[in-house]
């Protein structure tokens, strides 16, 4: 028993060793990666012999060159490691167009065509003219045909750029990780099915679980290189031409001449007419004046003339009422 349990264990830490330590594959070259799902591999004019599988750790080994035929052309295989080979392609566009309402809804129609998908579309003003801005994402193999039906759409194409990211090694090699740890993962189950006690097969789950954790991890990267290379991006910005400012009209100033001085001419008539309304401008006035002075000066001035008329009275009275001074004494010898 006890020599059956140290051997599991033994086992145990060669794998986990193994895992931990073990390089990551070296990218393999187009014409030996595995075909890719929907692919199939290119047949070849004899069998090639097969080999047993490298074991864990143990980088790949390298493949010669494709062969080529004796007129100098590529084999079928290099074709077909040319035709799986990832990129993602992105554009961007800048169009002046007639109506922005009218190149959206065409955009719209010309991403059905191309079995594509609308991802985000925005409209709005600029400088008082309309504004659009639509991206969206067509099959790789239609991108160069999408961005020249858009260019027809335009009056003018103010600005266009595109750029493309080879990611095929990026994919390869993390095709290769998932397979060797799947295989990993396979060996671990074997382990967990000849395990012996609840302790041992607890530890070996743990690592099982870790693998798989791993795989679909790598397994998600994989999806996302795939959805991106499979179809390429565009964005188009869109704007309506602002309008050409129309000419004003100046008219051209001519002086006018000086007109000459005529004389004036003494009218008495006129004469005596202003000085009558002169007079009788100041007269009512004048009589304005008074009847202001009569209903609003005078009763206060009746009022001050009537106190001081009593004050003066009181003065007077009051001096009757004041006996006189002392007599002065006789002078001497009278």
């Amino acid at each position: 028993m006890f020599t059956r349990t140290l051997l599991f264990g033994i086992g145990l830490f060669v794998i986990g060793w193994s895992v931990a330590c073990a390089p990551g594959p070296t990218p393999v070259p187009p014409s030996a990666a595995p075909p890719m799902r929907g692919v199939a591999s290119a047949p070849t004019s004899a069998p090639m012999p097969t080999k047993p599988p490298a074991p864990m750790g143990a980088p790949a080994p390298v493949t010669s060159a494709p062969e080529t035929t004796s007129s100098g052309a590529p084999s079928m295989l290099a074709a077909a490691a040319d035709a799986r080979r990832k990129i993602i392609k992105n554009a961007q566009m800048t169009l002046t167009v007639e109506s922005a309402d009218t190149a959206v809804d065409r955009i719209t129609g010309i991403v059905g065509d191309m079995r594509g998908y609308i991802t985000s579309s925005r409209t709005f003003f600029e400088g008082g003219m309309k504004a659009a801005t639509i991206t969206f994402a067509v099959p790789v193999d239609r991108f160069e045909e999408t961005l020249q039906r858009v260019r027809r759409l335009a009056l003018k194409v103010e600005q266009e750029s595109a750029s493309g990211q080879d990611v095929t090694d990026q994919y390869v090699d993390l095709e290769s990780q998932v397979r060797n740890l799947e295989a990993t993962a396979d060996r671990i189950r074997d382990f967990l099915k000849k395990a012996q006690t609840v302790e041992e097969a607890l530890k070996v789950n743990q690592q099982l679980s870790q693998v798989e954790k791993e795989i679909e991890t790598i397994k998600g990267k994989l999806n996302y290189l795939g959805d991106r290379s499979a179809f390429s991006t565009i964005t188009a910005e869109i704007r309506e031409p602002k309008p050409t400012p129309t000419p004003t009209f100046t008219p051209t100033i001519t002086p006018t001449p000086t007109p000459t001085a005529t004389p004036t001419v003494w009218n008495p008539g006129q004469t005596v007419t202003r000085a009558v309304e002169t007079q009788t401008t100041l007269m009512r006035a004048l009589t304005e004046l008074l009847i202001w002075l009569f209903i609003v000066a005078l009763p206060y001035a009746l009022v001050g003339a009537v106190a001081i008329w009593v004050i003066v009275q009181l003065q007077r009275w009051s001096k009757r009422k004041t006996p006189d001074g002392p007599s002065q004494p006789p002078e001497a010898g009278q």
